[in-house]
């Protein structure tokens, strides 16, 4: 059933000790001193263990706390009599010296049972971590999915004054909101289909390609990068805006899609400090 350990000083009830601890069903170890129980279970994983008084053996009473507690953190601990009695507070069971071999037997499977409900417990505990995790992330994934069905959202996309855009991992404009002929004087319909660097100066697509190159570079690699670019209007001119991007990416790793909002800055105040390039 459990790997036990017995440390006891006197040969006769240590020996009646083991045998009733193995008739329960239990495989034991025994020594007779401190130094030796030490010894024992730095080299074995005990389940429990039944500490004896007078195991003396040139162990201070601080070292053989250390050993105790450390037992007492994966296994039950049963102190019989006072000497020696630095067992670790609250952890331990304890029993007088002259107890029959039969209530230790008894207080050994208390404390095995015991320490296996605290396991439970401690499973329980993390399992009901990892639901709720898993809760409030399906939860803020159904809030989401409330917000785009009511049409709320699509509402502000089309309404809001910035870009709002999607492309494919090649740069092909997937989705683009009506923002895009204000700014630019181009139709939702004219940008479908093509590829966004079409809309940029050579300066601006080296800008967005070194960007995307140090995302996947940096470990790990980043979801997203911002910064200044300029944008060709319909009628050729250029215009200064801020980005963020958003990298999409499946479980592998690999780059599915580039979202991205696009802010005009003729209509902002340029932000103090030097602006990245």
């Amino acid at each position: 059933m459990a790997l036990v350990l017995i440390a006891h000083a006197d040969d006769a009830k240590r020996a009646a000790l083991e045998e009733a601890l193995g008739a329960a069903g239990h495989e034991v170890r025994s020594v007779a001193g401190a130094r030796d129980a030490l010894l024992m279970m730095a080299s074995h994983e005990f389940d429990a263990a039944v500490m004896g008084s007078a195991l003396g053996n040139g162990v201070d009473g601080e070292e053989w706390r250390n050993g105790l507690s450390a037992l007492s953190k994966r296994g039950a601990v049963v102190m019989l009599g006072d000497e020696m009695a630095g067992g670790p507070d609250g952890a331990a069971e304890r029993l007088g010296a002259g107890e029959e071999p039969a209530a230790v037997v008894n207080a050994v499977a208390r404390g095995l049972r015991l320490r296996a409900l605290r396991d439970e417990v401690s499973r329980l505990r993390s399992e009901l971590d990892r639901t709720r995790k898993r809760l409030r992330a399906l939860e803020q994934e159904r809030l989401w999915d409330m917000v785009k069905d009511s049409g709320w959202y699509q509402v502000l996309i089309e309404n809001v004054p910035d870009v709002v855009w999607r492309t494919d991992a090649q740069g092909r404009i997937l989705f683009v909101n009506p923002a895009v002929r204000r700014v630019l004087g181009l139709s939702v319909e004219e940008c479908l289909g093509r590829p966004i660097n079409q809309y940029m100066p050579e300066p601006s697509i080296k800008k967005i390609n070194r960007w995307i190159e140090e995302a996947q570079k940096s470990k790990p690699p980043r979801d997203h990068f911002f910064g200044h670019v300029e944008y060709y209007t319909k009628a050729g001119d250029t215009v200064p805006f801020e980005i963020h991007v958003a990298i999409v990416r499946n479980s592998r790793g690999d780059v599915l899609a580039f979202e991205g909002i696009s802010r005009d800055l003729r209509v902002r105040v340029a932000p103090d400090g030097p602006d990245r390039e």
